[in-house]
C-alpha cells in the first residue's frame, strides 16, 4: 500500500535518556468484523522518564487518520494516540503507522489488524455511537469547500498575486496566490486555522479562523505607507509642458498644446492631454516579518555536517558555528528543511531530516552540542549526501554546510561521489565553514568546497559568525 508520510508533529529536543516514551500498547486486532464504515482504535504513551520527551513524527498509511493533544509529553503524563481506519474494500486488513520518539533512534510501530465482512457504503453511514464518543475524531474527516477573498482595505478591489497560507492544529500547510479576483479556494478540514497574507506593497495579515462549513471570508490589506495614494492638486501658473514626480505620490504628466495659430487679440486654445506616469515598483523584501522572504528565496533543504571532535571545543570554534546557526534558523521558514549529523569517533543523525517550525526546539538541541573524541569524517560525509538524496527539494536550494577545524584525507571515491552530485539533475552542493589556524587545513578545506561546487566560509570572530551561515544560505536559494 502507498504510504503518505504526514510531518505533523516537528519538535526537536536532543535525545535525552532521562525521556521516556512507553506506548501501552502496539497492536489492536480488531477480529472479525460484521460491517463498517470506519473502525478507531486507540494507543495511550507514557512518559516514564524524568524530562519532557517529544512525538517527533508520524509516518501513516493512506487509509489512516490520527489525532493527538499533545506534542510534549511531561514526566508522569500521558496522552491517547487515535487512530481512524477506513476501510476501502471488505477482507483482511493490516495497517500501520511509524512513531518516531526523542527518547530513542527508531521510531515504534504500532499495528491494526482484522477482518471486514462487509464494507459499509451508507454515505450516512452506521457508526452512531462512534460519533458520539469521539465527535473530534469524527469532525475532522469531514471537507468544507472556503473561497478566502483578498482585497484592498482602501478601496475594497481584489488583489492580484496575493500568498494566502492556511495552518492547521497539526501544522499542516495549505497555500495558493490569489488570481484576477482576488480569490483562492481551498477544500480543507473543519478546524481552527492560522491564516497569512502577503502581497507586494501591502503589510502581512495574520488572522485566526475557525472553518467549520463551506463558505467564504474577507480579509482586507493595508498598504504600505509609501504606496498609499494621495489626491493630487496641479496648479499651472505658466503654459509649458509639466512633470512632477516624487517618491510617495502618482503625479500625471501634463501636456499643453496649442491647436489655433495665435492672432492679435485672439486667445488661443489649448489641449491638456493627461498621461499617467507610474514608478517603478521597488525590489522585493529580503525578510519578511523575520524570515526570508519566500518570493526571493526558493525554499531549502539544508544538511549541517558537524565536526565535534575534541578540537572543536574551543571559544573560537564550536560556540561561533552555534551563534551562525541559530542567526540562520531564526529566519527560515516552514518549507525549508534542516538535517544536523554530528561526527567524531563514529557519526550519527542527531536530527532527522524536518520542516523548521518549532524554532525554539532546534535552538536547544544547537545549544546541546558538545565537543569530545577524535574523528570519523569520511563516513559521515556519506551520510550527508544520502539524506540530502533522500530529502531532495525540487527546484530549491539542497546544501551540505560542512564546518570543521580539521582535514579530509578524501580518496579518488569519495571526490567522484561529490563531483557526481554537484553536476547531476539532482544538484546537491557542499559549502564547508572552516574553524582554526592551520594553514594546511585550510587549503585542503578550501579545495574540498571547490570540488564540491559550494563556498568556504572561513570564520574567525562573533561578528563574522553573526551572519555568515544566513549569508551563505541567501546566495545560494535566490530566485
Amino acid at each position: 500500500m502507498k504510504k503518505l508520510s504526514l510531518f505533523v508533529f516537528v519538535s526537536i529536543f536532543y535525545i535525552n535518556v532521562q525521556a521516556q516514551l512507553v506506548f501501552q500498547n502496539i497492536e489492536h486486532d480488531y477480529g472479525k468484523v460484521d460491517k463498517a464504515k470506519s473502525l478507531l482504535s486507540e494507543f495511550v504513551v507514557t512518559n516514564t522518564g524524568t524530562e519532557d520527551a517529544v512525538i517527533l513524527r508520524i509516518d501513516a498509511g493512506g487509509n489512516l487518520a490520527f489525532k493527538l493533544d499533545q506534542i510534549i509529553i511531561k514526566p508522569g503524563k500521558s496522552d491517547t494516540l487515535r487512530l481512524f481506519l477506513k476501510p476501502t474494500k471488505s477482507g483482511k486488513f493490516n495497517e500501520e503507522i511509524s512513531v518516531f520518539l526523542s527518547s530513542q533512534d527508531k521510531p515504534v510501530v504500532l499495528k491494526v489488524k482484522g477482518e471486514l465482512k462487509e464494507l459499509d457504503k451508507d454515505p450516512m453511514g452506521t457508526c452512531f455511537s462512534f460519533r458520539e464518543s469521539h465527535p473530534d475524531v469524527y469532525k475532522a474527516l469531514a471537507i468544507t469547500d472556503q473561497s478566502i477573498f483578498i482585497v484592498d482595505k482602501l478601496n475594497d478591489k481584489p488583489i492580484d498575486g496575493a500568498f494566502v497560507q492556511l495552518f492547521n492544529a497539526n501544522n499542516q500547510s495549505y497555500f495558493q496566490y490569489t488570481k484576477n479576483e482576488g480569490v483562492v479556494k481551498l477544500t480543507v478540514q473543519p478546524n481552527i486555522y492560522d491564516i497569512q497574507v502577503r502581497a507586494d506593497f501591502y503589510k502581512s495579515n495574520k488572522s485566526e479562523q475557525y472553518l467549520a462549513k463551506d463558505g467564504k471570508i474577507t480579509i482586507k490589506l493595508e498598504r504600505m505607507d509609501d504606496f498609499v495614494e494621495k489626491d493630487t492638486t496641479i496648479k499651472i501658473a505658466v503654459i509649458l509642458p509639466v512633470q512632477v514626480i516624487t517618491k510617495d505620490t502618482i503625479i500625471p504628466e501634463i501636456k499643453v498644446v496649442v491647436v489655433d495659430t495665435v492672432s492679435k487679440g485672439i486667445i488661443p486654445k489649448v489641449e491638456v492631454v493627461v498621461d499617467t506616469f507610474i514608478p517603478p515598483p521597488p525590489p522585493k523584501p529580503e525578510i519578511v516579518n523575520g524570515e526570508l522572504n519566500p518570493e526571493v528565496y526558493v525554499p531549502s533543504n539544508i544538511v549541517f555536517l558537524i565536526d565535534l571532535s575534541s578540537s572543536m571545543n574551543e571559544p573560537a570554534k564550536l560556540p561561533l558555528l552555534k551563534k551562525s546557526m541559530k542567526t540562520l534558523i531564526g529566519t527560515m521558514r516552514s518549507i525549508d528543511k534542516i538535517t544536523v549529523v554530528v561526527y567524531a569517533e563514529s557519526s550519527r543523525v542527531l536530527l532527522p531530516t524536518t520542516e523548521v517550525i518549532y524554532k525554539d526546539s532546534i535552538y536547544k538541541m544547537i545549544d546541546g552540542l558538545k565537543a569530545s573524541g577524535l574523528t570519523a569524517a569520511n563516513k559521515a560525509l556519506r551520510t550527508a549526501y544520502e539524506i540530502n538524496s533522500k530529502s531532495f527539494i525540487s527546484g530549491g536550494n539542497n546544501q551540505i554546510i560542512l564546518a570543521t577545524d580539521g582535514m579530509f584525507n578524501l580518496s579518488k571515491a569519495d571526490e567522484d561521489m561529490m563531483l557526481n552530485y554537484a553536476k547531476s539533475l539532482n544538484k546537491i552542493i557542499l559549502s564547508v565553514v572552516a574553524f582554526g589556524n592551520s594553514v594546511n587545513a585550510k587549503s585542503k578545506l578550501s579545495s574540498m568546497a571547490q570540488n564540491g561546487k559550494g563556498d568556504y566560509l572561513d570564520i574567525a570572530n562573533e561578528t563574522e559568525a553573526q551572519e555568515a551561515l544566513l549569508n551563505e544560505i541567501k546566495s545560494k536559494s535566490k530566485r
